[in-house]
């Protein structure tokens, strides 16, 4: 399944979810976690070939892999928050969606920390 695939079975789960709605009030939710499961199920594999080709960007130029690891962390952290807020924002939990999305930027934070500090270190040894 590609892009247009996701984007169909996607729109077709909305249509779906809203004609539920109207018949039955819970659902639509049920539906449109189950599509969001889908797709990001359909996410997850192709983050193999993500990963691949940052290995071998990482081949080309001499970048710690400690450095990329963080990156693919970060990146993963900004997925699952972006797709846990939503749901709670789809089920009427807006205020615990907020939540989750702070807590993301501050694990996003958090996990880069090793990076401002070499680039700190680095700016201050071009500095002496």
């Amino acid at each position: 399944m590609g892009i247009v695939g996701i984007m169909i079975f996607a729109v077709m789960s909305a249509i779906l979810a809203s004609q539920l709605k109207v018949l039955k009030g819970n659902f639509d939710t049920y539906i449109i976690i189950a599509a969001c499961l889908v797709i990001l199920f359909y996410i997850l594999t192709k983050l193999t070939a993500i990963v691949d080709v940052i290995t071998r960007l990482q081949s080309y130029i001499s970048i710690d892999w400690a450095y990329m690891e963080i990156l693919l962390k970060i990146v993963g952290i900004s997925y699952i928050t972006q797709f846990s807020s939503d749901m709670c924002k789809e089920c009427g939990y807006g205020a615990i969606g907020n939540q989750i999305q702070i807590f993301g930027k501050l694990a996003v934070m958090t996990i880069s920390m090793p990076i401002v500090l070499a680039l700190i270190d680095t700016i201050t040894y071009m500095l002496a």
